[in-house]
């Protein structure tokens, strides 16, 4: 079984390089949380969810989604 890992902030920049080399090692099932979601190829094993991380409302529904749907996560990368 894939470890879960879950990163945020990764539409542009050093988190989109960090996304790609992650994707490329297929090793995890990927949970992505962004503000602008546009740029992410949509692949197996990668969950987008939109989210201003700014908002907590927002953060604070959004986490509790992807833990209902992971059943937890193992590694988070905050962008």
């Amino acid at each position: 079984m894939k470890k879960k890992l879950l990163i945020t902030g990764c539409s542009t920049g050093i988190g989109k390089a960090t996304l790609t080399k992650i994707i490329e090692e297929n090793k995890y099932e990927i949970y992505v949380i962004s503000k602008h979601t546009e740029n992410l190829t949509r692949i197996d094993n990668l969950h987008v969810f939109k989210c201003d991380l700014s908002n907590k409302t927002e953060k604070v529904k959004t986490i509790q989604k992807i833990i209902k749907i992971s059943n937890g996560i193992d590694i988070l990368i905050n962008n």
